[in-house]
């Protein structure tokens, strides 16, 4: 791996973005005699410079500082930070390595869009500067298959190559490939890389202002106040959620860890995780790690909240009616068998006389707040007999379940003593002016809106 040093030559105040941290980025960073977690290297020979380093096969880098003791620099003996990593070359390199040809070391680099909007594909909006030693010499540099005309470098101390890269880049996963030539020579000759920032050029570099080296700057696009330098990201959400009446905040959808809420975007308290959601509000989210707190992401709340409309409090069902054919009715209407039950009727369930039966509305799986209560009488025949002493029984002559009829009420004699359009349930055994008729039998007749007729009789118990 290498040292990398990141700068944007455009001044800028950035936003979060996540750039590899230049401290990971030197070769051989790990214990001799392991593979590199980062580096790669070719796995043939190759006579001649390849042409497109980008069709080549890689395998991980081996670390290998001992190769050549007393002949190649010795890392630890060099200034840091070029002292944090160590040579690399492949697994099949011996000591006594003879092989003429080239090698190359690749380095994948991931890297995102933009640095608070200059686009990193932009020539200039992000250089790398490398120091280093290689045995024998670099031939090229290619970026994304692009050769860059730098050669030089040997392995011995004060031979190091100086250079800097600045793309083409692309937005995710870049290559930078070190095509390395090894020659023989008298005695030992094997062939390595051990590449790391030019610690002139990076190692006070601070372009994030944060106070954090971009050496050691995980984020060096950001300010941060985390160790790191970085702050993380705001955290993911649906940006428009839907709840039922009663829902809190911590019923939101959302990823990203040690979630604080708030009601604004500028709001320094933070909510409780019981907080009821109001329909119509944004809620302001964070997330935080390493003592950093990321930006606000905002999440917009609909409460669905059914209302059900009562019809008819009193229904009638002269036919033996079903649950089906109480009002109201619809596809998103549930009745009950009482005010707190879960399980709602089927609609095929024949109703019983002298019944409650409640109603709710469902959307979305949300219930109206209230059910609305329905009284069914399915006894229909017109009564024979009332008596309006104020018992509350037999009071008044019921015929609500003909939903409104035309009657006339005549004594033994053949006048008439009462009558009313639209009648439901009024007539108290009084005449037309108001006068208590004497107990006996009197007859009547009922016109219905269908203008079919009734007739019979009705005995009236006085008071």
């Amino acid at each position: 791996m290498k040292f990398i040093f990141i700068i944007l030559i455009i001044p800028f105040y950035v936003v979060a973005q996540n750039f590899p941290s230049l401290a990971s980025l030197s070769t051989g960073q790990g214990v001799p005699g392991t593979y590199d977690a980062t580096w790669e290297v070719n796995t043939q020979w190759l006579v001649v410079e390849p042409t497109n380093t980008l069709l080549l096969n890689y395998t991980d880098a081996y670390i290998n500082n001992n190769c050549a003791p007393g002949a190649w620099v010795n890392p630890s003996q060099l200034p840091p930070p070029v002292n944090n990593g160590n040579w690399i070359t492949s697994d099949d390199a011996t000591c006594g390595n003879n092989t003429s040809g080239h090698r190359v070391f690749r380095l994948p680099l991931n890297l995102p869009s933009d640095c608070n909007g200059n686009p990193i594909a932009s020539i200039n909006n992000y250089i790398l500067y490398f120091s280093g030693y290689v045995d024998n010499t670099i031939t090229n540099v290619y970026v994304n298959g692009v050769p860059k005309n730098i050669s030089g470098g040997s392995f011995t101390s004060g031979s190091q190559i100086n250079f800097q890269l600045s793309g083409p880049w692309n937005s995710g996963v870049n290559f930078i490939d070190i095509v390395v030539l090894n020659y023989p020579g008298g005695g030992i000759n094997p062939f390595g890389l051990l590449l790391v920032a030019d610690t002139n050029q990076s190692s006070n570099s601070d372009i994030d202002n944060d106070g954090i080296s971009d050496l050691l700057d995980l984020c060096p696009c950001q300010p941060g106040v985390a160790p790191s330098g970085c702050c993380p990201l705001a955290p993911t959400v649906i940006p428009n959620q839907s709840f039922c009446f009663g829902a809190t905040i911590e019923d939101i959808t959302i990823s990203g860890q040690n979630i604080n809420w708030y009601e604004s975007l500028t709001s320094t308290i933070s909510l409780p995780s019981n907080t009821p959601l109001q329909n119509g509000f944004t809620y302001y989210a964070t997330q935080s790690a390493l003592g950093c707190e990321s930006e606000r992401s905002p999440v917009q709340i609909t409460i669905i909240s059914p209302e059900i409309n009562q019809t008819a409090a009193i229904q009638y069902f002269c036919q033996g009616g079903t649950v089906g054919e109480l009002l109201p009715q619809g596809a998103d209407i549930f009745w009950y068998s009482s005010l707190n039950s879960s399980l709602p009727l089927d609609s095929s369930n024949l109703l019983e006389n002298n019944q409650i039966y409640f109603a709710s509305r469902i959307i979305d799986d949300c219930e109206s707040l209230e059910r609305i209560e329905v009284k069914v009488y399915t006894n229909c025949e017109i009564p024979k007999g009332i008596s309006p002493n104020g018992d509350g029984k037999n009071d008044t002559f019921d015929l609500s379940f003909l939903n409104g009829v035309e009657l006339q009420i005549f004594n033994r004699y053949g006048m008439e003593m009462y009558s009313k359009s639209n009648y439901i349930n009024e007539w108290n055994g009084k005449d037309f002016n108001n006068n208590t008729l004497p107990s006996g039998v009197y007859y009547y007749i009922v016109k219905k809106s269908n203008n079919e007729i009734k007739t019979g009789w009705v005995y009236l118990t006085a008071e």
